[in-house]
């Protein structure tokens, strides 16, 4: 039955004849050098691919074993064929998926630092951005916002980085697929232009999923915006929601992908489509086909982190000049809470009491150093730690404080949320404000799991700071008291 299916012939046309007399010759020829070297008493073994008529390209393990007669003469080979392509097709899957998280240790640590150098340059060019000579001096005011511009590409990098190492800060929510795909069908027309035609299908009833809502539209549009490139000349850009029940077994289901309930978002175009070459590599960051200063190569990278950061997968279907698929699985949810639309920037900061006394860790000297400015700025009395532990004596002391302003990871002691549970403990009121450029997910979740307590991501933007601590501040009283600025 075997034989029938892979050679697409019936028994009565196979039984008794060689498997030579019914493959192409190239195979034959390349089995033959295979086992020319076969001797009398030792067997052979190899590995062998071939695409049979049913239009299936199949891996095999062949054991060519000498049959040697009663006489000792050599009298023949028993040759056995395994069909390995399933076994073949789980190790490569493991194997990439090894490769990307190798990929993605070294994306995350590399982001992280550079986020500690971006933070220490914009702490330093938004302080002086506020001095009186720079405002009224027109040149260098353009000289520091240019320089803030660069900062702020660099800060977009390093989030696209995070993103494909899933270490991310994230803003999860219900997501209403079907109504944000809607929402955003007439900024995708506008993202891939009129010589390119965009339909959406979405599935009645479809389940919604949890995940950041910006992340999940940064996803969408960086798919089409793809699509685009792959279509100079305009084409067909198709955007599909539906629902899947994947179980263990399915072709779909990925090494790393549990089999469970999925809303599949699926992008697809009419493009030039991929070589294999192309498509394996896909995903990894930097990795692009296009000319220079056309793409970083962190889309499709931030894509597939993004999403595999939401307990999903992404997966890619292309083949040249026919197209090229993106699939993103993202597990349905039937949590409570209202499907989050857009939100628009909130309200500006107000000045709260400048009598406030804040306590600043971080371990590295000139990342603390900048984010102390900047808060004395504001015209705060700011008090400063280079880890846990000397924070927790500055508050057994007993200097007041007023808020703890701490970095999340911080190796070789108290890392910020151990802080923040050590500081609870003791002064059960006290607002904290977390802050990284690298954080685990499991940490920011715990770390928002605080009362009266925030987040802000590195580089730590002025604005953004000040409001923060204005909120925090707000809503724990502050003890009136005397106090240097």
């Amino acid at each position: 039955r075997t034989a029938e299916q892979w050679y697409a012939r019936p028994a009565a046309e196979i039984l008794g004849k060689l498997s030579t007399d019914i493959m192409d010759t190239g195979h034959v020829q390349r089995y033959r050098d295979r086992t020319s070297t076969a001797s009398a008493t030792e067997a052979i073994q190899f590995e062998s691919g071939y695409t049979y008529p049913d239009g299936v390209t199949r891996t095999t393990e062949v054991h060519h074993i000498p049959h040697v007669d009663a006489d000792g003469n050599l009298a023949g080979h028993y040759t056995m064929v395994i069909d390995i392509t399933e076994r073949e097709n789980v190790r490569a899957r493991l194997n990439q998926s090894q490769r990307m998280e190798s990929i993605g240790k070294l994306s995350g640590g590399v982001a992280h630092d550079f986020n500690n150098l971006l933070s220490v340059i914009q702490g330093n060019l938004q302080l002086l951005s506020r001095r009186p000579e720079i405002g009224s001096n027109p040149g260098m005011g353009r000289w520091v916002n240019s320089a803030l511009d660069a900062v702020g590409r660099g800060a977009d990098l390093t989030h696209r980085l995070l993103a494909f190492s899933r270490r991310q800060p994230l803003q999860n929510t219900v997501i209403d697929v079907a109504a944000q795909l809607a929402d955003m069908n007439v900024l995708l027309q506008r993202a891939v232009g009129e010589p390119i035609a965009v339909t959406t299908h979405i599935e009645d009833d479809l389940p919604c999923i949890e995940g950041d809502l910006s992340q999940f539209e940064n996803a969408v549009l960086n798919l089409a915006v793809n699509a685009r490139d792959a279509m100079p000349r305009g084409g067909r850009l198709c955007i599909e929601a539906r629902r899947a029940v994947l179980k263990a077994g399915d072709p779909d289901v990925h090494a790393d992908l549990p089999a469970g309930d999925y809303v599949v978002v699926e992008v697809r175009d009419s493009g030039i489509g991929m070589k294999p070459a192309v498509r394996s590599r896909a995903f990894e960051p930097f990795f692009t086909t296009k000319e220079p200063g056309r793409g970083t190569g962190l889309g499709l990278a931030s894509v597939f982190g993004y999403v595999k950061q939401c307990g999903g997968h992404a997966s890619i279907s292309s083949e040249p000049g026919a197209g090229t698929t993106v699939r993103l699985y993202f597990p349905s949810t039937t949590a409570g809470g209202t499907p989050e639309m857009p939100k628009r920037p909130g309200r500006t900061a107000q000045k709260a009491r400048e009598s406030a006394r804040i306590l600043a860790v971080d371990d590295n000297p000139e990342v603390l150093e900048a984010g102390a400015e900047l808060i004395r700025s504001f015209g705060y009395h700011v008090v400063t730690a280079k880890d846990g532990d000397g924070a927790l004596s500055i508050l057994e002391s007993g200097e007041a404080i007023d808020l703890v302003y701490t970095d999340m990871v911080m190796p070789g002691g108290l890392n910020g949320l151990e802080l923040a549970e050590r500081v609870r403990a003791s002064w059960p009121d006290m607002p904290i404000l977390f802050t990284s450029g690298y954080a685990e997910e499991a940490m920011r979740r715990s770390g928002s799991s605080f009362s009266r307590s925030e987040w802000i991501h590195k580089p730590v933007d002025i604005d953004e700071l000040e409001t923060k601590i204005v909120n925090l501040l707000d809503s724990s009283p502050v003890p009136d008291r005397d106090c240097e600025s």
